[in-house]
């Protein structure tokens, strides 16, 4: 095998050389791997129930526990010690012509997509003027008035003027950041420029907003303050989906913007408003706002998205300017709520505020109805070609094959696929490997059945273990030739038996082995005096084909060829065979077991007890309270909980800025939800990630020790004497787990398995970059994270700071000159130190390598600007986590020696730090680490 892991099947092949029961436990101990029978172990101790903070799943009816049937015996196969046949020859097998490089991607050249916006110039202008107007005397004079007054012999005391439509007060723009508008970012900022080349800067003030404008606006420059009305006569007007759009959950009430429309005119100016929603999406309460729909002319206010969702199938990413195109040019007869209701669709996996995309499971049945209109079809694949021309190579590539696949050329979808094979194979571009394990998921069925994404899928099993390549319509070893010095070789029986050859999982007398390359399924081309025929090998099975009483060779897909000539078949055919499937698996993660999900710093949303109000949540509101209201008091440190509550788990992704992206994890979260027996075995723990560890790692022994409890208690429970725990934790969670083993030992050690992904365990100096910021942009997250302890647990405990001769660790005093808290450091310092020793369960480890990391810090001397964070260090002889290494790496915030400090490496992928969760390599190797079998239940 290439691969530098640990297979199942090099485990197997160890122990056939193992003679007897004795030596096959040393080989399995050698191997890493427990060889003691886990049903062997007694049922926990009980301990008494405590209150809980987990956020339990709905409960369901109890469900009857499925019975395993026990495993059948079938006759050992030991191939490692049949006679190794070697080839008589190696023929070279044909590999078509030299593939066309692949392209690399330069983020730096891409061109902004093309955007068209809802109004067009004459249409916007015209728009403005009818929004922004007000009636005033402004006009010429009114020589009517001036004759009234003249014919009745009055004194001309004011000279009477018309009244006319004027902008003259000027216009303050509010723009709503809000979740419900992602799809019409650059609309709203056409609108806001249109304006100030209208009306003129000097009459246009610009403010940002979160679904509310009374809950806080921002000004362009960054500051944030409460809303004020401009000066009497003036116009605001509002550019929002006043709640009508986005998520389902409520972010605005119609009390919020009826008390903003009287704040508005009891300051003498007039509110207006322009929205996607149309009349009939609209209450009756927003009549105060004065909306217009801010729609295509001729645009209908039909939401039916179906036939958008159709011709944007072919699509791999999904952006704004991409759905307005497809709108406009091939279904001019939906409005623009159309885009909005596509964008917050259920068929959405996920979502940014610049691209979507669909649900792997929903494409199918999309891509169903591309048939239908052909035409539309085509002009839909012309239009997004031309608009994702500069995207990623490979995601354009994907596009491509999609369409091949479903309309086009079989060939021109194989020669595509063997380039990115060529980069992959003989130019190391192992980046491509992580797209092509979440492409697989995407593609069209007709494209996994390609030859070369056989070959593709084959390859990057090694990077993706648990990628199913499946099988082509047509295989032959040809297609295996490319890959043979890729995929590694493993072993494989040959037995002649009368008229018959056995092939796989062979023995008795007379059975051989050979090397072939380990694909799935392998191809042999068998050929004998009943002529050729390829035959398909799986894993663990046996085939019998028919090849008379001569001669037969047999050629791998290396181009090996054996020989095996007519020899005496003494042995009982059935005693040739092996086991022809795999049977159940008997999962690390036990029916019985309880899980639980920790998610990591602002993972958990943050409301205030005293008046409800959600003060950290990932809407722009809650970002805008995130700059003012969470910093943590002394109050707090001396009473954590007594301020602010967790409630639940966040439901969109975000950042802290100048720390670290948090990505939500609900397809992670799905995952682990249908591994478990019942939902009531699924658990969630939300806490407040301002406070220490030390505070949240007790809260959650109390919570899952709770859940443990209830779990156990739980009709649907099939074995409640075996429950033990499963955690699951990202980020900072995983220290909270840690956690759990200083004076925790006992809950612990009812802890089968705890994963871990991207979790700081060395710290990160991203942290000390967050505590010492002094820039304008990060000053009040800095400011909050100079009273967090959460923020101090992941200080860096290794050798971070650059003194110029060498690496030193981080101190206290450090910290305190950059402005950060002395006490604070101390404590998050100490406590880091008493859990060094602390051994995790089980522990699977998910470790993001390849971004741009930075491990290092420099210090400045006087204090005068903040430190810089550097990227890359020099050490000689030095020890620790280093050694010698320049520039590490590691996910973009933590280093890969952070996250995985004894190197261990359980599963590396390339991948940035907050996108871990969301990975579906990530959630299949998670999902592979619970669910597989043991080896020593193969003894």
């Amino acid at each position: 095998m290439s691969s530098h892991r640990i297979w199942l099947g090099d485990a197997l092949r160890a122990l056939e050389l193992a003679d007897g029961p004795e030596e096959r436990a040393h080989v399995l101990r050698l191997l890493g791997f427990e060889s003691g029978d886990p049903a062997d172990t007694g049922p926990p101790e009980a301990e008494p129930a405590v209150p809980t903070g987990l956020a339990e799943q709905e409960p369901a009816a109890p469900e009857p526990p499925v019975p395993v049937p026990a495993p059948e015996a079938v006759p050992e196969v030991r191939l490692s010690e049949l006679p190794l046949l070697h080839p008589v020859r190696f023929e070279r097998l044909s590999t078509g012509s030299q593939p066309d490089p692949f392209p690399r991607y330069d983020p730096g050249a891409a061109r902004p997509l093309a955007h068209h916006p809802i109004l067009d110039p004459l249409t916007s202008r015209r728009t403005l003027r009818r929004l922004t107007a007000v009636r005033s005397a402004d006009g010429p004079p009114d020589l009517r008035a001036l004759v009234n007054v003249v014919a009745q012999g009055r004194a001309v005391l004011r000279w009477p003027t018309l009244h006319v439509p004027t902008s003259r007060h000027g216009v303050q723009i509010l723009v709503d950041q809000g979740l419900g508008m992602q799809p019409f970012r650059r609309d709203q900022m056409h609108m806001v420029q249109r304006a100030r080349e209208v009306l003129g800067p000097h009459l246009t003030e610009i403010l940002f907003f979160a679904d509310d404008p009374l809950h806080g606006v921002v000004e362009p420059d960054g500051d944030v303050g409460p809303y004020r009305p401009p000066a009497a006569g003036g116009i605001v007007l509002v550019l929002s989906d006043l709640g009508l759009g986005g998520p389902p959950e409520p972010r605005t009430t119609a009390r919020d913007w009826t008390s903003f429309a009287e704040l508005v005119a009891d300051s003498g100016s007039h509110v207006a408003t322009l929205t996607p929603y149309p009349p009939d999406r609209r209450p009756g309460w927003t009549a105060v706002l004065n909306p217009l729909t801010w729609d295509d002319p001729h645009g209908s206010p039909s939401a039916d998205v179906h036939d958008l969702a159709v011709l944007l199938s072919l699509a791999t990413r999904i952006e704004p300017e991409l759905i307005r195109a497809i709108r406009r040019e091939l279904l001019p007869g939906l409005g623009a709520v159309a885009e909005a209701d596509l964008w917050f669709s259920s068929w959405i996996a996920a979502r940014s505020p610049g691209v979507i995309a669909f649900l792997p499971e929903v494409l199918p049945m999309l891509r169903q109805f591309l048939d239908r209109d052909p035409d539309a079809a085509h002009r839909a694949r012309w239009i997004i070609s031309e608009l994702h021309r500069d995207i990623s190579p490979a995601l354009f590539l994907e596009e491509q094959l999609t369409w091949h696949s479903l309309f086009g050329s079989r060939q021109a979808a194989e020669t595509q696929l063997d380039t990115v094979l060529h980069a992959l194979v003989d130019e190391r571009r192992t980046g491509l490997a992580g797209w092509f394990g979440e492409a697989w998921q995407r593609l069209p069925e007709q494209a996994r059945r390609l030859n070369a994404a056989w070959r593709m899928a084959n390859t990057v099993r090694r990077h993706v273990p648990a990628l199913d390549p499946g099988v082509p319509d047509e295989l032959s070893v040809e297609d295996v030739f490319l890959i043979a010095a890729e995929v590694g070789e493993t072993l494989l029986g040959l037995h002649r038996k009368n008229s018959d050859l056995l092939i796989g999982a062979v023995s008795g007398e007379g059975a051989v082995a050979v090397k072939v390359p380990d694909t799935l399924p392998v191809p042999l081309e068998v050929t004998s005096e009943n002529g050729s025929s390829t035959l398909l090998i799986d894993p663990g099975a046996t085939v019998r084909a028919p090849v008379g009483t001569g001669p037969v060779s047999v050629m791998t897909g290396s181009g090996a060829v054996y020989t095996l000539p007519q020899g005496p078949g003494s042995a009982d055919p059935g005693s040739a065979f092996g086991p022809h499937e795999a049977e159940a698996p008997y999962p690390a993660l036990h029916a019985c077991d309880g899980v639980v999900f920790v998610p990591g710093i602002g993972g958990s949303e943050l409301t205030e007890i005293a008046t409800g109000r959600k003060l950290w949540g990932f809407d722009m509101r809650s970002l805008l309270n995130f700059f003012r209201r969470l910093d943590v008091t002394e109050a707090e440190l001396a009473e954590p909980g007594s301020r602010l509550q967790a409630t639940h788990l966040v439901h969109s992704a975000s950042m802290i800025p100048g720390l670290l992206g948090i990505e939500d994890g609900a397809g992670l979260r799905r995952m682990l939800r249908n591994l478990v027996a019942h939902s009531a075995a699924y658990a969630e723990f939300p806490y407040d990630w301002r406070m220490s560890v030390a505070h949240n790692s007790g809260l959650l022994e109390e919570a899952a020790r709770a859940h443990l409890e209830r779990w156990i208690a739980h009709p649907a429970n099939p074995a409640p004497e075996r429950s033990r725990l499963v955690f699951v934790a990202v980020n900072t969670g995983g220290l909270l787990v840690k956690g759990l083993g200083r004076g925790r030992e006992g809950l612990l050690g009812r802890t089968n398995a705890v994963v871990t992904l991207g979790t700081p365990f060395y710290g990160t100096v991203k942290s000390i970059g967050l505590i010492s910021d002094h820039s304008a942009l990060l000053q009040r997250s800095a400011g909050f994270a100079r009273t967090a302890p959460g923020v101090y647990d992941m200080l860096p405990r290794y050798r971070c700071i650059d003194r110029g001769a060498e690496l030193e660790r981080l101190t206290v005093e450090d910290i305190e000159a950059v402005g950060g808290d002395p006490r604070l450091a101390g404590a998050a310092l100490a406590y880091q130190e008493a859990l060094a020793s602390v051994e995790l369960p089980g522990h699977f480890r998910v470790v993001g390598i390849g971004q741009q990391t930075p491990v290092t810090m420099i210090l400045p001397p006087d204090g005068s600007r903040s430190p810089r964070l550097t990227y890359g260090f020099s050490v000689n002889g030095s020890e620790g986590p280093f050694d010698g290494r320049v520039e590490p790496g590691g996910d973009g915030t933590v280093p890969f020696f952070s996250a995985d400090p004894d190197r261990s490496g359980s599963f590396r992928v390339y991948q940035q730090h907050s996108a871990l969760p969301g990975d579906r390599t990530v959630q299949a190797a998670i999902r592979d680490h619970l669910t597989r079998r043991p080896i020593t239940d193969f003894l």
